[in-house]
């Protein structure tokens, strides 16, 4: 499935969930702990099924708990590609897939 086939699938309303992300949060030395707690909790939530709100050509948008988007900018096509249960996207954009962001249909 090519990455046209992938977008085409996807429709508002259609459901996600990030099963592999190997780009965590940003943590930097001025961060309260507060603020790093709110990060990590952040991005657990990300790991939650979401529903696809806006689909745009270049871009899909999938609603957090709070009602804000969470956007996914699509790269060029080569650093896209099919799994058995979904998609991944290569982090480093260099295609060889050692860093990724996995999502499954749900």
């Amino acid at each position: 499935m090519s990455l046209s086939a992938i977008k085409r699938r996807i429709e508002v309303g259609t459901s996600l969930q990030i099963v592999r992300h190997d780009h965590p949060p940003i943590i930097f030395p001025h961060d309260s702990p507060e603020r790093i707690q709110e990060k990590q909790n952040r991005f657990r939530e990300l790991f939650e099924p979401r529903k696809v709100a806006i689909v745009q050509s270049n871009a899909i948008a999938m609603r957090m708990a709070d009602g804000e988007a969470s956007w996914l900018h699509w790269p060029k096509a080569k650093f896209v590609r099919l799994t058995t249960e979904g998609f991944e996207i290569d982090l480093d954009e260099k295609g060889e897939f050692t860093r990724v962001i996995r999502y499954e249909w749900r």
